[in-house]
């Protein structure tokens, strides 16, 4: 069942406010503003770093376990 069958007929869609690309008064007298990205700056870096080290620590221990269970069997 369709929207309009359900509820009746379709809303008109407000007109979309008009966004201008003038800045407010204030910011115009204190010159410009910063970027989103310096405001603003991004951790993808620093995350994909730590994401990385664990990954790593994880992989040596499994290593390691490994290693040592495989010499517990064999009695080396």
């Amino acid at each position: 069942m369709s929207r309009v069958l359900k509820h009746g007929k379709p809303r008109k869609a407000k007109p979309a406010q008009r966004v201008t690309g003038r800045l407010s008064e204030s910011a115009q007298e204190k010159g410009n503003l910063p970027s989103r990205l310096q405001k603003f700056p991004s951790n993808k870096l620093m995350l994909a770093k730590w994401y990385y080290r664990l990954l790593f620590t994880l992989f040596m221990i499994l290593v390691i376990g490994l290693v040592l269970w495989g010499r517990k069997l064999t009695g080396i």
